[in-house]
C-alpha cells in the first residue's frame, strides 16, 4: 500500500491543464468600527452564521475609523486587534494572508484561500489620503491589486476599501474623494 504523499511547504497551483477550476469567487466584509474595539469573537460568529463566505477564492476584509484621529508614533491597540481577528478566524479556514495594509483608521486585509495560493502571480498594495489637505489619513481608500493564473488565463483584480466623507451635505465632498482614489489607484495600476 503506497504511503500518502507528503505535504509540500510551498504551495502547488491547482493544475489548469488537467482539471476545472471552481469558478474565481471573492467575498467582501466591512466594518465601521466608530473609534470602538471589534467585538471579541464577532468575526468568528460572522463567519460560522455565513459558511458561503469561506467558500470564496479571496475574502477582502477591511474596516475604518479604527482607530481615534490623533497624533501617534506606533500602531493603536484597535488596529493590530483587527488584523489578529481576522486572520486567526480565516487561518483554520484554510484562508493565508495576501495583504495587510492601513492608512490612518482604514484597514484592509486580502485573504486567498490555500487551494489557490499556487496561482497567486503578483500582489501590490496602494493607498490614497483624502483627508484635510489630502494629507490626514482620516478619510482615504486603500487598494490591492492581485494577478492570477487561472484556467489558463491570466487575470487582475482590485479590491477596494474606502473611508468618504460622510452625511448628506457633503455629498461634493464624497464624490471629489471616490474620484479621488479612482484616478490615482488607476494611474499606479
Amino acid at each position: 500500500v503506497p504511503s500518502p504523499p507528503t505535504p509540500t511547504a510551498s504551495p502547488t497551483p491547482l493544475p489548469l491543464s488537467t482539471t476545472v477550476l471552481p469558478p474565481l469567487t471573492s467575498s467582501l466584509m466591512t466594518y465601521n468600527l466608530a473609534e470602538l474595539p471589534l467585538p471579541p469573537n464577532s468575526l468568528q460568529r460572522i463567519l460560522k452564521s455565513k459558511p458561503s463566505l469561506l467558500s470564496s477564492t479571496f475574502l477582502f476584509l477591511s474596516s475604518c475609523e479604527t482607530e481615534p484621529l490623533k497624533p501617534r508614533r506606533t500602531e493603536g491597540s484597535r488596529s493590530v486587534a483587527f488584523r489578529t481577528q481576522c486572520v486567526t478566524s480565516t487561518c483554520a479556514s484554510s484562508y493565508t494572508p495576501l495583504a495587510i495594509h492601513s492608512i490612518g483608521g482604514v484597514q484592509a486585509i486580502l485573504l486567498v484561500k490555500d487551494a489557490a495560493l499556487g496561482n497567486v502571480t503578483s500582489v501590490k498594495v496602494a493607498d490614497v489620503a483624502c483627508g484635510i489637505g489630502n494629507v490626514v489619513h482620516n478619510k482615504g481608500g486603500i487598494g490591492v491589486w492581485v494577478g492570477v493564473d487561472w484556467g489558463g488565463k491570466r487575470k487582475r483584480l482590485l479590491f477596494v476599501c474606502s473611508h468618504l466623507a460622510a452625511h448628506e451635505r457633503n455629498v461634493k465632498d464624497r464624490n471629489a474623494d471616490f474620484w479621488r482614489i479612482v484616478s490615482e489607484l488607476e494611474a499606479g495600476s
